[in-house]
């Protein structure tokens, strides 16, 4: 099952302004797409993929710094929305 890319834009970059959140969008010729944000004392990177959607928490007190696998995955918008709500607003 794909995840609309539009719709996924659509969502967080509305929250991303409402909050009007530090971030960083790098978008690749795949069709892949990582957004760094700022959030608080720290990093959260979001790793948009046709079939699922990665969301990654960094804190000061991360062992890792950098993990290029998601800490979670999640498979559709409406789940991954859940979770990014919650965090965010």
């Amino acid at each position: 099952m794909s995840i609309e890319k539009n719709e996924f834009l659509v969502f967080i970059s509305g929250i991303l302004k409402a909050k009007d959140l530090k971030h960083e969008i790098s978008s690749f010729d795949s069709g892949y797409m990582m957004i760094d944000i700022w959030y608080r004392e720290n990093l959260y990177v979001v790793q948009y993929e046709k079939d699922k959607i990665g969301l990654s928490e960094i804190t000061k007190e991360s062992v890792v710094p950098f993990d290029p696998r998601a800490d979670e995955y999640y498979f559709t918008l409406e789940e991954f929305k859940e979770v990014f709500t919650g965090i965010f607003i």
